[in-house]
């Protein structure tokens, strides 16, 4: 399905997300994943992150999301969104992961959450 990014974009994110630790899973999801964006339409991108304490994950995403954020915009695109998802806590970003986002990357060796 057409995402209106530049061709090459997943990998980019991929290899990004597999220098960061704690992410276990990057997903696509939002309008761009939907088919459905137009050219001001943001990039909706969500993380899981390894660990399974809810007040540890959160705390490492507030101290983390920002450079993050930055970092995958500097990559892909300014119009990044980057959304913690916690597949046991999270009732907007997961819910809509699950009903149509795109898997860009997983971790070796972990089970996928949710």
């Amino acid at each position: 399905m057409n995402d209106g990014l530049p061709e090459g974009w997943r990998e980019s994110a991929a290899n990004w997300a597999s220098g960061k630790n704690r992410i276990c899973e990057l997903f696509l999801f939002g309008s761009r994943a939907k088919g459905v964006f137009t050219d001001k339409s943001d990039i909706d991108i969500a993380y899981t992150l390894t660990g399974c304490d809810a007040g540890e994950t959160l705390a490492y995403d507030i101290i983390e999301a920002t450079t993050w954020e930055s970092e995958l915009q500097l990559i892909v695109s300014p119009m990044v969104q980057l959304h913690m998802a916690d597949p046991l806590t999270d009732a907007i970003v997961w819910p809509a992961v699950r009903a149509h986002g795109q898997l860009i990357y997983s971790k070796l060796g972990q089970l996928p959450l949710g």
